[in-house]
């Protein structure tokens, strides 16, 4: 919700942007990511807003750089 409002009140409609992409940094006694809830909030946000989300992490406070990647388009066989 935050996230909408925020990107909303820079001018930006959050719908019409072909992905988002976002740095998350805490949270190091769960690895590095946000709480679980939030985790479900940009699955379901992705499904919704028919986007690709990329979430960029740190598991610790010096630790490379990692992603975790929400895509509302499942790959097909």
């Amino acid at each position: 919700m935050k996230l909408g409002v925020d990107v909303t009140r820079g001018g930006l409609n959050i719908w019409e942007q072909p992905y988002i992409e976002m740095m998350h940094v805490g949270g190091w006694d769960n690895g590095g990511l946000p709480p679980q809830s939030s985790l479900d909030a940009l699955a379901t946000l992705a499904h919704v807003l028919g986007i690709r989300i990329k979430l960029f992490y740190r598991p610790a406070p010096e630790a490379e750089v990692m992603v975790m990647e929400w895509d509302p388009i499942a790959p097909t066989d």
